[in-house]
């Protein structure tokens, strides 16, 4: 006669079923949350490294003598001359090899909206910016000279979701700093990423 199995017996079962069911979801919750913090650094990275190459491969090409940088509470700009015309081109002066400018480039930071935005301010065809380099405030617009802060509107966005943006220039070195900050897919756990670019101007 075959007998049945005993209490202790089901109750030993149900407890090893239950420990192998926590040990499988413990494994989930751990692969699902490795999944989402990878995600996101990989998406802040994306956005930290679009802003410093949208900033860098410009700047590669500039001089110390253009550069201006300005900061206040809401914002942080840099500026500088690129002597990249509108085909992408490095213009050069007839007859030499030094750099004919073609635009001032401004970048700033608004930390308001916690973006990075770009605009491009093309040189007047007699510009004396063309052959001698200067900054900014040498920059005749329309309505006359103003200084970079004048220039932090109007831009179109490069890169969003940033908390914070430095920039410095020592001699002819500048230096700047991208920190991108986002929470975690489904938590409210804060991920970073930061980019530091050091780059050495011509004279």
């Amino acid at each position: 006669m075959r007998r049945g199995f005993s209490v202790v017996e089901v109750m030993v079962s149900c407890a090893i079923f239950s420990g192998l069911l926590m040990l499988l979801f413990l494994a989930y919750r751990m692969g699902a949350s490795a999944w989402k913090k990878g995600d996101t650094e990989t998406e802040l990275l994306q956005n930290v490294q679009l802003a410093v190459d949208k900033i860098s491969r410009p700047l590669e090409a500039s001089c110390a003598e253009s550069v201006t940088t300005f900061s206040d509470p809401t914002r942080v700009a840099v500026s500088f001359l690129s002597p990249v015309d509108t085909a992408g081109n490095l213009a050069v002066q007839t007859g030499t090899i030094r750099p004919d400018w073609q635009r001032y480039e401004v970048f700033y930071f608004d930390r308001v909206e916690h973006a990075l935005f770009q605009r491009t301010l093309d040189l007047l065809p007699l510009s004396p910016q063309h052959q001698s380099p200067g900054p900014i405030e040498l920059f005749v617009s329309p309505t006359g000279a103003h200084p970079l802060s004048f220039y932090c509107t109007d831009g179109r966005p490069i890169a969003r979701h940033l908390t914070d943006f430095t920039v410095s220039l020592v001699g002819s070195v500048l230096t700047f700093e991208v920190e991108c900050q986002m929470k975690r897919y489904g938590t409210d756990r804060m991920e970073s990423q930061r980019l530091r670019s050091v780059t050495h101007l011509r004279n």
